[in-house]
């Protein structure tokens, strides 16, 4: 009779383990829906967002800024040239001495209405680059030139200008002192002036009234060569002073100018009396300084 009771509470015990175990597992299963039902929810409600949302195409790339290159590190497809170039004039600057020639180019390079061109100070690079630019069609050339070279004065390269480019325009740049070679320069047909002191100011101007196909000389100089009486020396006594003034002995100025010495002399000693002076220094002095 007390074995009935055992039997019961174990046959409770298991049936209450058994429903717990039931118990667990339908929570398990309630669980596991409820997380599968709203990751469902969520899935649609993202599928319903997507299905209201207008899908804009991509915008094709824009073409790179930079133009494609060729190995050699040109542009491959440049811009079309400013046509308004080809109408500028090439600016030569020639002076015996490079510094000079870098000044002005240096003022050059600022007015965009010229290009700049390159340097001599010789009279051979001169030629070279004087041809070089003129065989360039319907090519403007404007040279700025001091009154001396390395191997000469502008005497002898203004003959040669005039002779072998007659269309070159030319400016001579030149101390208030060189007055001489001023002179000198608007008798050989020199376009036009400009004083050393004054080239930041005036050379601009000149330029400009040149490419406009007008001849400019500064109203001082102008003035003080109006004003003077006919030039007492002949052009070959300005050949022989200019050589003088760039230190050349009797024999030198002889071989250059295809004289003899003895003839030389001779001009030498009609200068001295034009002059009134009685040394060659005084001679250069003078002539230099345009006082005769």
């Amino acid at each position: 009779m007390s074995e009935a009771p055992l039997q019961r509470t174990g046959i409770r015990w298991h049936t209450e383990i058994v429903f717990e175990f039931i118990g667990f597992g339908w929570c398990i299963g309630t669980a596991g829906l409820s997380v599968r039902g709203a990751a469902q929810r969520r899935t649609d409600k993202q599928d319903e967002a997507n299905s209201n949302v207008t899908h804009v195409p991509k915008r094709p790339a824009a073409p790179s800024s930079r133009e494609p290159r060729d190995p050699s590190g040109s542009a491959a497809g440049r811009a079309t040239p400013d046509p308004r170039a080809a109408d500028r004039p090439v600016v030569i600057v020639a002076d015996r001495q490079l510094i000079v020639c870098q000044g002005i180019g240096s003022l050059v390079a600022q007015i965009p209405e010229v290009d700049l061109g390159d340097y001599a100070t010789d009279s051979a690079t001169l030629r070279r680059l004087l041809g070089r630019s003129q065989q360039s069609v319907g090519a403007r050339t404007i040279l700025i030139l001091g009154v001396r070279l390395a191997d000469g004065d502008l005497t002898h390269v203004l003959d040669v200008v005039r002779k072998d480019h007659p269309d070159v325009m030319v400016v001579v740049v030149a101390e208030e002192s060189e007055f001489a070679f001023i002179r000198m320069a608007v008798k050989a047909g020199a376009n036009s002036v400009c004083m050393m002191g004054q080239v930041l100011t005036s050379l601009p101007r000149i330029l400009g009234k040149l490419i406009e196909g007008h001849s400019i000389l500064p109203t001082d100089i102008l003035r003080k060569l109006t004003s003077e009486s006919s030039d007492l020396l002949s052009r070959r006594e300005h050949e022989i002073l200019a050589l003088l003034s760039d230190g050349l002995t009797n024999f030198q100025i002889s071989a250059r100018l295809g004289l003899s010495e003895n003839t030389v002399k001779y001009y030498l000693k009609a200068i001295y009396q034009k002059l009134e002076v009685n040394s060659r220094g005084a001679a250069i002095a003078k002539y230099v300084a345009g006082n005769y």
